[in-house]
């Protein structure tokens, strides 16, 4: 009886240790943090209020960013913006891409001889602006559709893959962002871009850059996010070695190379370099897949998740530094400073997070949100699949996932258990299934913006009346290229609202007259890059042609001035040299003060000699005379 009541003892007290050490956390998962829709809200706020701040801006969309619209900086954070519906100038940004993709397009090489990618981000951003991609025009003469010609008939110029497997994932990101048709005699078909971009998975499971080559972390994140609308899909791909292959295979190999890679804090490494940016792109594809970061056991590590690694980046000043150790590969990138890169790239990350949360469309789904119908029956479909236990629940369940929209079966979560339920059961499978034939819906359609806070759509409409009085307001001899956007999205709305020919005339007149300023600063800018830098190298010797330069930029505003290249650098070598030939002339006065001094000096003391001489003989004389009497 007494070794009983012991025994029973020793599991009690064996029991409450492992209680206790299960109250520790010796788990993958319990530690793990979970952060709030609010919570990544308030982070992404201050990445915004950071940038805004950088960029000298009152509002999101000011002056300064509207001004590089078409460059990769301002056009990744205008797209992270847009995606969490923030209120903000969308038109003019509009009026801004319009504009720089027109100039552009007067070259040779339109947007890029190489970059299929300009095509791919200037589009994805025209979407986040509630533009439309496939019609952009500034002036209404010439029709442009960046999806024709950086993606499915890119290959008319240059293959789509030229510049890397992320030309093709890019490709297929702004194909299907609204799900675009392509044309039947398009240079590539979606199934195309997919199977090439399958040829290039390593057996490691993992994409890299250039074909044959390591995988990369950041590549086979975004190849997943590209390939994510067709994993419910049964569709076969024939490789170039002749085997078939269905995209969420890929995928599940993509995943797995993904979760080795990640390092106990819960992130990731790029070029041995831990960083946000490489976090940010498997956030974004996670999300893509219905795979949330914050709970899958495959993407916690020593009770860390994506968001607790995320975070550790984030500076004092709102912005995100890129690594706390120097890089070589990014040097611009400084280890105790927020980095604009990083910063616009985790925005991203937490407008994917916050959708994925909201119940909302992925992060490059630009379509109007989903009907409440249509919501309802991809809910429906997802709890059943959760629970198949013979043959006619998964026929049921499947027939209730078949017709569903094609354009919509990619938010049916946990599909690879009703897929394995459909094999098991020698389930024939529909046509209609076979995804990258039948996506292809929309012809001609402008991006959504909708808040995550309110679920609402954002309205673009501006008054071109109260912007005309604006820009009436205008000093002509003050104009700045500050006033740009202004002008620029003035006239792109009055095109649309047929305004009066003098009001166009007059926006006519201030954009020519802008454009001459922009190519005087552009003159400015290209002499400063060539005659000057590396700036450390000038001296007392370069001051006059300097001055000349300087001159030149005395003639524009202050405002025009600051966006000349190199100006604040030319400014302080004016200074420094300036500074060198002041304390040259300042050496030459002393030294020339010293010289007249000691000549100075050495006459009178020859004059002095000279009078001591003069005066040695007078004596003489007055002594002969004495000696004579």
């Amino acid at each position: 009886m007494v070794i009983m009541e012991i025994g029973k003892m020793k599991k009690y007290i064996l029991g409450c240790i492992v209680l206790f050490f299960l109250s520790l956390g010796f788990t993958t998962t319990t530690l793990a943090k979970e952060y709030s829709s609010k919570e990544l809200e308030q982070v992404a706020g201050k990445i915004i209020d950071w940038q805004t701040k950088k960029s000298d801006e009152t509002t999101i969309f000011d002056s300064g960013l509207l001004l590089e619209a078409g460059s990769n900086s301002s056009d990744w954070f205008a797209i992270g913006v847009s995606r969490l519906g923030k209120e903000a100038n969308y038109l003019d940004y509009q009026a801004m891409l319009s504009e720089n993709v027109e100039k552009r397009y007067q070259t040779s090489h339109l947007l890029s001889v190489g970059k299929a990618t300009e095509w791919h981000r200037i589009g994805l951003a025209y979407l986040a602006s509630g533009g439309n991609p496939t019609d952009l025009s500034f002036d209404g003469k010439k029709k442009i559709n960046l999806i024709n010609d950086g993606t499915y008939n890119r290959g008319e110029t240059k293959p789509l893959a030229a510049q890397g497997t992320n030309g093709l994932i890019f490709g297929l990101i702004l194909l299907d962002s609204m799900n675009y048709e392509v044309p039947e005699k398009a240079k590539d078909t979606r199934k195309d871009i997919i199977t090439e971009l399958l040829n290039a998975q390593n057996e490691d499971g993992g994409f890299p850059l250039a074909k044959e080559t390591d995988s990369d972390v950041d590549i086979t994140a975004m190849a997943l996010t590209s390939l994510a609308p067709y994993y419910n899909s049964e569709e076969l791909f024939k490789l170039k070695n002749n085997k078939t292959i269905q995209a969420k295979e890929a995928i599940e190999r993509g995943l797995t190379y993904l979760s080795e890679s990640q390092n106990k804090e819960g992130g990731f490494e790029s070029w041995g370099t831990p960083n946000p940016e490489s976090a940010t792109q498997v956030i974004l594809a996670l999300t893509a897949l219905n795979i949330d970061p914050q709970k899958d056991e495959r993407f916690i590590k020593n009770n860390h998740n994506l968001i607790d690694f995320l975070l550790t980046f984030q500076m004092k000043d709102g912005g995100f530094v890129h690594s706390f150790e120097y890089d070589e590969e990014n040097p611009s990138a400084k280890p105790d400073e927020s980095n604009a890169m990083a910063s616009e790239q985790v925005l991203t990350a937490l407008g994917a997070l916050i959708r994925e949360q909201n119940m909302m469309r992925h992060f490059y789904d630009f379509r109007p949100e989903m009907t409440k119908e249509i919501a309802s029956q991809v809910t429906q479909v997802n709890e059943k699949i959760t629970d198949l236990s013979d043959k006619d629940d998964v026929i049921e369940v499947y027939k209730d996932y078949s017709q569903l929209p094609i354009e919509e079966k990619r938010y049916v979560k946990n599909y690879r258990l009703l897929s394995e339920k459909i094999k098991n059961f020698d389930i024939p499978v529909e046509q209609n299934d076979f995804t990258s034939s039948n996506i292809g819906k929309s012809l001609n359609q402008s991006g959504t913006i909708t808040s995550v806070s309110s679920k609402k759509e954002v309205s673009l409409n501006e008054d071109v009346s109260e912007k005309m009085k604006q820009v009436k307001k205008i000093e002509r001899k003050n104009l700045s290229l500050s006033d740009l956007p202004l002008v620029y999205s003035t006239y792109y709305l009055a095109q649309k609202e047929d305004a009066s020919e003098s009001d166009l005339k007059l926006l006519k007149d201030l954009m020519k007259q802008l454009e001459e300023r922009q190519g005087t600063i552009d003159k400015i800018s290209e002499q400063i890059k060539k005659e000057y830098y590396p700036m450390d190298k000038l001296g007392a010797k370069d001051y006059f042609r300097i001055k000349k330069t300087m001159k030149s930029l005395d003639e524009l505003s202050e405002e025009n001035r600051r966006l000349v290249f190199g100006y604040e650098d030319l400014e302080k070598t004016v200074a420094h040299t300036t500074s060198l030939i002041r304390s040259a002339v300042i050496s030459v006065i002393v030294l020339l003060v010293i010289i007249i001094g000691l000549l100075v000096l050495a006459k009178n003391r020859k004059k002095r000699k000279k009078e001591r001489y003069d005066k040695m003989m007078m004596s003489d004389d007055d002594d002969e005379e004495y000696e004579d009497e």
